[in-house]
C-alpha cells in the first residue's frame, strides 16, 4: 500500500508501508497526463526518469535520487550511527545537483 507522506515540487511523494521505497508523482492533470504517455511509449522505469529528466522537475529528480541511495544504504550499514552520517553526507552533497543525475 502507498501512502502520502509529503506535497512537494508540484507532486506527492508516497513511500510503499510494505518495502519503504518512494515514489514522487505529479499532481496537475497535464503533468499527470504527460508522465502517462511518456510510460506508455517506453516502460514503467524509462518513462518514469524521462519525466524527471525535464528541467521543471529537476528538484523532484535529485530527492528521488537521494531517497534512493539512502534506501541503498540502509540496506548495506548495521552501524546506525555510521548510517547516520551517511544520510547527512547524501542529503548535503552537492553532486545531485548536476546533470548527470540519473
Amino acid at each position: 500500500y502507498w501512502i502520502g507522506v509529503e506535497n512537494i515540487h508540484g507532486g506527492s511523494l508516497f513511500r510503499c508501508s510494505g518495502c519503504h521505497k518512494h515514489l514522487w508523482l505529479p499532481n496537475g492533470e497535464e503533468e499527470i497526463w504527460q508522465l502517462g504517455k511518456l510510460v506508455e511509449k517506453h516502460g514503467i522505469t524509462d518513462g518514469y526518469c524521462q519525466y524527471l529528466n525535464r528541467s521543471r522537475k529537476r528538484p523532484a529528480k535529485i530527492l528521488m535520487a537521494k531517497l534512493q541511495l539512502i534506501e541503498r544504504e540502509s540496506e548495506s550499514v548495521e552501524d546506525k550511527l555510521v548510517f547516520a552520517r551517511k544520510i547527512d553526507r547524501i542529503m548535503h552533497e552537492k553532486k545531485y545537483d548536476r546533470k548527470e543525475v540519473i
